[in-house]
């Protein structure tokens, strides 16, 4: 991502995962109630409460602050199906132990009869920039045109040819200015690359939230 921080930094999350062997991974994600994070399912879809460290706030701070997920707390979309993860069911609501100190404050969802058709879209997140086992210690920001737009998902091109979401921003928020504030619209699924060795790409593809919202409005409320 370029080196703009995300002005709207009180609602996106740094998640990381730790493996059993090997590097930890990393996502992003949305608070979108006072204990409830959105993110992609195939990030924690194999994981349990303990493995996962939850960070909000822009920059990067120390694994000791990171919040702690509630029991049983990890909830996957029904129709997830991780062989077929461009379905547009890839999301997953992380539950929080505790709810949020006041300073965060949940991103509301874009209203449903917006248009995000050639809209600007702007992605959040710590997405890596340099190689396959580092993250940005900042949250950054990108901006982006939403070309295509199909039934569950939605692809964006950045404006520029020199930046674009890099591994590690799966699950970060994709967001769309509508009548002067900003709203989710999207997580990241993934960055279109052509080779194993790319870490960036200009194309991102994006589960769009309108198909999945009621069932994550439903668990919110739950919780």
């Amino acid at each position: 991502m370029e080196t703009s921080v995300v002005p709207y930094n009180e609602f996106t999350a740094f998640i990381m995962k730790f493996e059993k062997e090997g590097s930890p991974s990393i996502c992003g994600g949305s608070l979108v109630s006072p204990n409830a994070i959105l993110t992609v399912a195939h990030c924690v879809d194999e994981a349990d409460e303990e493995d996962i460290h939850i960070i909000l706030g822009q920059g990067f701070y120390p694994v000791a602050t990171a919040m702690k997920i509630a029991s049983g707390g990890i909830h996957i979309h029904p129709e997830y199906n991780p062989n077929k993860n461009r379905n547009g069911y890839d999301l997953a609501i992380v539950i929080l132990n505790n709810k949020v100190p006041d300073k965060f404050r949940p991103i509301s969802f874009l209203p449903k009869e917006a248009n995000i058709l050639d809209e600007t879209c702007f992605i959040g997140g710590y997405g890596d920039m340099r190689n396959f086992d580092l993250f940005s210690t900042k949250l950054m920001m990108v901006a982006a045109n939403i070309y295509q737009v199909k039934e569950r998902t939605y692809a964006s091109m950045t404006f520029s040819s020199s930046v674009g979401t890099c591994v590690g921003d799966s699950g970060s928020p994709s967001l769309v200015r509508h009548n002067d504030q900003f709203y989710l619209s999207g997580v990241v699924f993934g960055a279109v690359v052509f080779k194993q060795t790319d870490i960036c790409s200009r194309e991102t593809i994006i589960t769009n939230i309108s198909y999945g919202r009621k069932w994550i409005e439903l668990l919110i409320r739950c919780k």
